[in-house]
């Protein structure tokens, strides 16, 4: 098999913000080439024409055999994202990061099965569509605050105030998402045997 191929770049902006605050805004694409992808080498030709009155086997390349399934590095991702930050390193015992990101996963495996699209090799990327892994936005932040008592801080302690209530910190992350895409398929309507092919047809469309 050629050897499946990631080319990546990136690029981002920081500036301060005052004495402890940072801002960034950061880009990240990528391209995924030669993806192994699973396919059905003797998938049937479509009953139209000269052969709508054949059977399923019939319009097979090789009609003694069922599918001949296998794999081939024929598949491909793209893959983009803005990311915006802000972040306080230390800001009177907050330490606080925030991240909002952008993006958007294209590749040809949009069935939620790993390494599975279109079986038909010659269509591989016919189904080529948003990732189910990938959720377009998504929000993340995280915090630690550390409580002004005890030593070394605002609020010093002694005795056994200095054990029980001094040094504690507070802390937590939230995180908010976007679901990802679901996939859509139905029944073997095109007459190709395929178990969950992709629906080609919306409501009002011909």
């Amino acid at each position: 098999y050629p050897t499946p191929t990631v080319y990546e770049w990136s690029a981002s902006v920081q500036r301060a913000l005052g004495k402890n605050w940072v801002a960034e805004v950061s880009y990240l694409g990528s391209h995924t080439i030669r993806e192994q992808q699973y396919v059905d080498l003797n998938i049937p030709d479509l009953p139209q024409g000269a052969l709508a009155s054949l059977s399923l086997q019939q319009r097979r390349q090789f009609p003694d055999w069922a599918a001949v399934q296998s794999w081939m590095n024929i598949g491909w991702a793209k893959y983009e994202s803005i990311t915006t930050s802000i972040k306080a390193p230390n800001w009177n015992g907050l330490t606080f990061m925030s991240w909002f990101t952008w993006s958007k996963d294209m590749t040809t495996s949009a069935v939620g099965v790993s390494q599975q699209g279109n079986l038909d090799p010659r269509l591989f990327d016919i189904w080529a569509g948003p990732s189910l892994m990938n959720p377009a936005l998504r929000n993340v932040n995280s915090w630690n605050y550390e409580l002004p008592f005890g030593a070394g801080r605002k609020f010093a302690l002694s005795g056994p105030l200095k054990w029980v209530a001094g040094g504690w910190a507070i802390s937590g992350v939230a995180e908010f998402s976007q679901g990802a895409h679901q996939a859509v398929t139905t029944i073997d309507t095109s007459g190709t045997g395929q178990a969950s092919p992709m629906p080609d047809v919306v409501a009002g469309c011909n």
